[in-house]
């Protein structure tokens, strides 16, 4: 059965098939809408906010050298 939301979920955390995994609140679809997206490797790679699924708003992005950016995001 879907997962089946009025307007968020609690937290949870989702598992990709490639290893990387969200934790955090998602919308009514099931998809993820605040939280923290980790890569394969268990690293920390987005913490924000999403719409539809993908980064969305307010956020911070942390690339693999150690730099970060911290703002919006637009898809």
């Amino acid at each position: 059965m879907p997962l089946m939301c009025v307007s968020e979920c609690s937290v949870l955390t989702y598992h990709y098939g490639d290893g990387s995994y969200f934790k955090g609140t998602v919308d009514s679809q099931g998809r993820p809408s605040q939280g923290e997206f980790y890569n394969e490797n268990g690293v920390l790679t987005y913490n924000g906010t999403f719409n539809q699924g993908q980064y969305d708003g307010q956020g911070v992005m942390y690339s693999e050298n150690g730099a970060s950016y911290q703002g919006s995001f637009r898809r």
